[in-house]
């Protein structure tokens, strides 16, 4: 994600400043840089999650309480597959391989209708890769702006 491509959501600009501020010269940020306590005006819209065998699963760090409250359950500690395993994984797994894969964020507008009774929850995410290297995402942080 280039400096021009700034997010027009409040939570998604106000990571992406920080999350630009901490990686410095570097490609991404170690999630030694990351503090949660600098972050707790959005930190309940926030998710951080481990990167499983180079993208092929991830598992949740962190659920921020905003999400528990909007998606319906709390899947802190949780991998993408067994959160989805009676569901298609769906976009939202692309999402995260490609951070992964081309050390960049996204941005995903989308409704959260893979997740029974929660379609009418639209919202806006920004998936930002965090790592030990430049070479590697180790981790991928996310913040939720809802509609």
């Amino acid at each position: 994600m280039a400096l021009g491509d700034l997010p027009n959501k409040p939570n998604a600009l106000t990571l992406y400043q920080y999350w630009d501020d901490k990686r410095d010269s570097r490609a991404f940020p170690s999630l030694q840089d990351i503090n949660l306590i600098d972050l707790w005006r959005i930190a309940p819209a926030l998710i951080i999650k481990d990167v499983i065998g180079c993208g092929a699963d991830f598992r949740n760090r962190y659920w921020g309480t905003l999400i528990v409250e909007r998606a319906g359950f709390d899947a802190s500690g949780k991998t993408h597959w067994e959160i989805y395993k009676d569901q298609p994984l769906g976009p939202q797994m692309e999402n995260y391989q490609h951070v992964v894969k081309d050390k960049c964020g996204n941005i995903v507008h989308r409704s959260s209708s893979f997740i029974e009774n929660r379609d009418f929850v639209v919202f806006t995410s920004l998936n930002l890769p965090i790592g030990q290297t430049d070479d590697v995402v180790d981790h991928i942080i996310s913040v939720i702006d809802y509609d």
